[in-house]
């Protein structure tokens, strides 16, 4: 796995564990429609999982709770998987739009910053 060697394990113990729980990473949610969600986080991961969790209830807040809605799927959270592991909030971003642009016929996320396809050719080289 890419990125930095440090663990980045979580200190706190969540009440509802979806996967063994690291900090700093780009992580894939599998959903039963076959695409998948693609995100980052600084925090925990099951905390960022229990987010998404939270987003599914109620008025749809965010890109998977929309598509899930219109789509009734459902996030396969328990099979969510890290891709990248950085502490760096912007290396997590480019990371995250690099494998969102490759994945964009199964992704339904939208990056937080744009690539240009020289980035992107760039980041293939790597």
């Amino acid at each position: 796995m890419a990125g930095s060697a440090k663990k980045n394990v979580c200190s706190v113990n969540y009440r509802t564990r979806f996967v063994t729980c690291v900090c700093g990473v780009v992580y894939n949610i599998p959903l039963t429609c076959g695409k998948v969600y693609i995100g980052q986080t600084g925090a925990g991961l099951n905390e960022r999982l229990r987010q998404h969790s939270n987003t599914l209830k109620g008025t749809p807040r965010s890109h998977l709770s929309s598509h899930c809605r219109s789509c009734g799927c459902k996030p396969l959270f328990d099979r969510t998987h890290v891709i990248f592991r950085h502490m760096n909030q912007r290396s997590r971003e480019i990371i995250e739009a690099f494998r969102i642009k490759k994945n964009h016929d199964t992704c339904i996320s939208a990056p937080f910053i744009y690539l240009h396809d020289c980035e992107i050719s760039l980041l293939e080289k790597t």
